[in-house]
């Protein structure tokens, strides 16, 4: 399921916008920061032809509300420090501005395009936005690099970080979230949408094998948003799920997914910056001793991070 976009207080992303000393405040509503463009270092290089065509695409992207594209636009610093909702909420905000001064975005379109101090690997570009009196922050010559093959916008000083630091919730087992919860790890929100201690008649229905005696079939749905900065990932290469309890791991050789009901169907498919996918299914086979106390661990396979929730759900 693709994304939806989650509306914060647009009011708020403005008031943000317009506030900072040495800023040029552009007629659109945005603010271009005075200090100098990112310097961003690339090895690759590109042609003026791919770059003017890069820039036209961005602003393409801007008047259809694609941000997934707009996001993979902005260098991997920008993509990295930011994440997708602070840029979303920015580009929201622009066309929330550009819509109280009346002016039709679809009717907008691109003159020409100025390119300055190409070098190959990097270039300030200003273009011309036809079709309105009104100055656009893609009028100011705006710092691009060429970077992982493409070029892409390298100053992104503008655009001010999320509001909402959910970065060191739910990091220990000592620190496990309650439901209802949002953890941020490594570029994924992550929210426990149920636990269940006996979905056993679930499972089966759904072609899973009943409980051993003595254990339980325990279920959670995970909720995932995926905001980092890769353009396409799979999930299975992300994230790893257990239910924990002491040091004791019930891991995949505890698991009791089948293929409608688990992590699998929502793995399939490549994800993308923006993407909220439908709750994975963790299931797992864990002995009745163990319910108590029992908690979920999701862990971030690259590097190691955890973030932790509680089964336990009164």
């Amino acid at each position: 399921m693709k994304r939806r976009s989650i509306w914060i207080s647009v009011v708020m992303v403005l008031m943000l916008a317009a506030c900072g000393g040495g800023e040029l405040d552009t007629e659109d509503g945005t603010t271009v920061g005075d200090d100098a463009a990112s310097q961003v270092s690339s090895s690759s290089t590109g042609t003026e032809a791919e770059l003017e065509e890069a820039a036209i695409g961005a602003f393409a992207a801007f008047q259809a509300a694609d941000d997934q594209t707009y996001y993979d636009v902005f260098s991997r610093e920008c993509r990295e420090d930011l994440g997708f909702p602070a840029i979303e909420a920015f580009l929201d905000g622009r066309r929330y501005n550009i819509d109280l001064a009346d002016i039709d975005l679809d009717a907008l379109s691109v003159g020409e395009v100025t390119i300055e101090g190409f070098d190959g690997s990097s270039a300030d570009v200003s273009m011309e936005i036809q079709g309105t009196t009104e100055q656009f922050r893609e009028s100011i010559p705006t710092r691009w690099v060429h970077e992982d093959g493409a070029w892409r916008i390298a100053d992104c000083s503008e655009i001010r970080p999320s509001a909402n630091d959910l970065s060191g919730e739910g990091g220990s087992a000592d620190d496990a979230l309650e439901y209802g919860f949002i953890a941020d790890l490594e570029g994924w929100l992550i929210s426990q949408n149920w636990a269940n201690l006996d979905d056993e008649e679930i499972v089966v229905e759904l072609g899973g094998d009943p409980a051993p005696d003595g254990s339980r079939l325990v279920t959670t749905g995970v909720g995932l948003t995926y905001t980092g900065p890769e353009s396409s990932i799979r999930l299975n290469d992300e994230l790893s799920f257990a239910l924990v309890n002491g040091s004791t791991v019930y891991g995949e050789e505890s698991s009791c997914e089948t293929e409608e009901y688990g992590t699998a169907p929502v793995a399939a498919d490549p994800i993308a910056p923006g993407d909220s996918l439908a709750p994975a299914v963790v299931c797992r086979v864990v002995p009745e001793g163990d319910l108590e106390g029992l908690l979920l661990r999701v862990t971030h396979v690259p590097t190691g991070g955890e973030r932790w929730f509680r089964m336990d759900q009164t």
